[in-house]
C-alpha cells in the first residue's frame, strides 16, 4: 500500500509540474504576442 501511495504522489507531482510548465509557456507566448514581439 505504501508503494502505491508513493507512485500516486509521483504521478500527481509530475502532472502538477507539467501543468505549471505549460502555464509558463502559454503566459510567455501570450505576453510576447500581445506586445507584437516575434520569437
Amino acid at each position: 500500500m505504501n508503494n502505491a501511495n508513493q507512485e500516486l504522489n509521483v504521478v500527481m507531482f509530475y502532472r502538477s509540474y507539467h501543468f505549471v510548465q505549460e502555464l509558463k509557456v502559454n503566459s510567455f507566448a501570450s505576453e510576447n504576442g500581445g506586445k507584437g514581439i516575434g520569437i
